[in-house]
């Protein structure tokens, strides 16, 4: 047993935990050495400590192991990076879990109810209730205490970090992340990235960062990678109508298409973290065929993600429609979540691409 946090210093938050003033990773540390061939004698100081056994420990020998040698074996060696994202992302469950990508719930506020997007009430459920609200939801950025568990859990583990997450200019949760990261000490292995987008890009930018964090390396190597490769991700969404944005307060520079909402379709992007117009075209017909062309003139792309609120037949539709741009496994379909629905309401469809050839382009 060592004292709470006596080596959070000397080797960091991955190997050694504050909890109970117990040693952590005794067990994995075992686990670690013994996966990686490393399961022999250790001889320090003229003793023997033998790692690799269940427990961790196995026999000291009347041994001193050699802590500062430790800690200089364990940051030769890679610890895993874990990427953290937000629900803002509508990053899909199982793209979540197949990529270890932990998502951080926003609040999704209904009447007098509070509940956590995703966790609490499915973008199903939420879109069914939309229609029958006298009076539209709210959002709110997840905590400083939400951060706060996630990044300890991870850290605890034995992992390096990098949280990517929806634009600052459209909500908190960057703001919440870095108070989360500097609350957890200078010693703690984050990196936060404002991504600058939302929803389906945000979810190419996290899948991106899992695929980098899995070729091993520095938690702010990947972080780099992120920020580098951000001017490459765009989205066209095309609305119904204004409304839910204007009244959310998130409507930023598509502002100057507001006199006209009534009798057009807008189509949006993401520019510089905000909601910025596009086009307006006349029907619902003409904006789906512009986001084909719109899509198609960014071409090559690495990664395609089809993204719709309520009509999944035409995200499929579409789809089809770009399947050819890029690898069956690049071809992702999501869905806005309560969070994003709450601000692009019903009928809502959009692309988001990740620009380049073959995702080598840092």
């Amino acid at each position: 047993k060592v004292g709470a946090g006596v080596w959070r210093g000397d080797i960091g938050a991955d190997v050694w935990a504050a909890r109970q003033g117990r040693m952590y990773g005794g067990a994995r540390l075992g686990r670690v050495f013994g996966r990686r061939g490393w399961g022999g004698v250790w001889r320090v100081g003229g003793g023997s400590g033998v790692w690799g056994s269940a427990r961790g420990w196995g026999d000291g020998g009347g041994g001193i192991l050699d802590f500062a040698l430790l800690a200089l074996i364990l940051r030769g060696r890679d610890m895993a990076i874990r990427i953290v994202t937000d629900s803002a992302s509508d990053l899909p469950a199982a793209l979540a879990a197949a990529n270890d990508v932990t998502v951080v719930p926003a609040y999704v506020i209904i009447g007098n109810e509070t509940y956590r997007d995703g966790v609490e009430i499915t973008a199903e459920r939420f879109y069914e209730r939309l229609g029958t609200l006298g009076r539209l939801p709210s959002t709110a950025q997840p905590s400083v205490a939400d951060f706060q568990e996630v990044y300890r859990r991870l850290l605890e583990e034995g992992h390096q970090i990098v949280s990517l997450h929806v634009s600052g200019r459209l909500s908190g949760t960057v703001n919440s992340a870095n108070q989360a990261k500097a609350a957890l000490g200078e010693a703690s292995q984050i990196e936060v990235v404002d991504s600058h987008l939302a929803s389906a890009p945000l979810t190419l930018a996290a899948l991106n960062a899992a695929r980098w964090a899995r070729e091993g390396g520095d938690y702010r190597e990947v972080a780099r990678k992120v920020r580098q490769s951000l001017g490459r991700c765009h989205t066209f969404v095309l609305v119904d109508t204004l409304e839910y944005l204007q009244k959310g307060g998130r409507i930023g520079k598509a502002q100057a298409f507001v006199g006209g909402m009534l009798k057009v379709k807008p189509i949006l992007t993401i520019q510089e973290g905000e909601v910025f117009p596009v086009e307006r075209p006349r029907s619902r017909e003409r904006g789906r065929a512009r986001l084909v062309e719109l899509t198609r003139a960014l071409a090559p792309v690495y990664q395609v993600n089809v993204i719709y609120s309520t009509d999944r037949a035409q995200a499929l539709g579409l789809r089809a429609e770009l399947a050819d741009l890029t690898a069956p496994e690049h071809l992702i379909e999501s869905r806005f979540g309560p969070v994003l629905g709450t601000y692009l309401g019903p009928n809502a469809l959009g692309v988001a691409v990740t620009q380049g050839d073959d995702g080598g382009w840092v």
